[in-house]
């Protein structure tokens, strides 16, 4: 997936988000990103990309999570699984936007755009100016990360552009709860 702005200011050509996030069949497309969703400082920061996703899988709601990070030019970085347990589909969501978040700490990035296919639920209780108050505790935990020294947008995608992680979220065993780190794509 290549993300272009909708509009073009050619003195932030390193704007145009060159995130390059192969989908489940490494097909690409092309998805034009809005400048409205674009954080109002992105000029001044290089974005690092997290890609997230949740999945559980329907009768036994065994949860899974993946997340993908990529460089300002859309190479791979990390990419993560982890089973989740018996847990319905926001809290799995949660658990990977906290997870990933906390992996993309770990590695020391000082910018972080994260995307997640789930904007209703998701997206819209991290961004929240409540966040910190939540009762839910991952709304609180994934606040309390985002607290620290470093810059995080949390922005909603499409599904279609989240196939790569989704596809990822449904490669780990159920029954695995450690977390897997990938240096480089995984094969299968």
């Amino acid at each position: 997936m290549f993300y272009i702005l909708a509009s073009f200011d050619p003195s932030h050509r390193h704007l145009l988000y060159n995130v390059f996030i192969y989908n489940a069949l490494n097909n690409l497309s092309l998805s034009i990103l809005p400048p409205e969703t674009l954080p109002s400082d992105a000029p001044e920061l290089q974005w690092t990309h997290l890609n997230v996703d949740g999945a559980v899988s329907v009768p036994l709601n065994d949860g899974r999570i993946g997340g993908l990070i990529r460089n300002q030019n859309g190479g791979w970085v990390v990419g993560f699984v982890k089973a989740i347990g018996h847990l319905n589909t926001l809290q799995v969501e949660l658990w990977a936007l906290f997870e990933g978040m906390l992996l993309a700490w770990k590695y020391g990035f000082d910018s972080l755009l994260v995307c997640s296919d789930c904007k209703q639920a998701a997206v819209e209780l991290v961004n929240s100016p409540l966040a910190g108050s939540s009762v839910l505790s991952l709304v609180c935990a994934i606040h309390q990360l985002r607290q620290k020294h470093w810059a995080t947008k949390v922005l909603w995608v499409p599904k279609d552009d989240n196939r790569c992680v989704d596809a990822l979220a449904k490669l780990v065993d159920p029954s695995d709860f450690s977390l897997h780190v990938y240096n480089s794509p995984p094969s299968g």
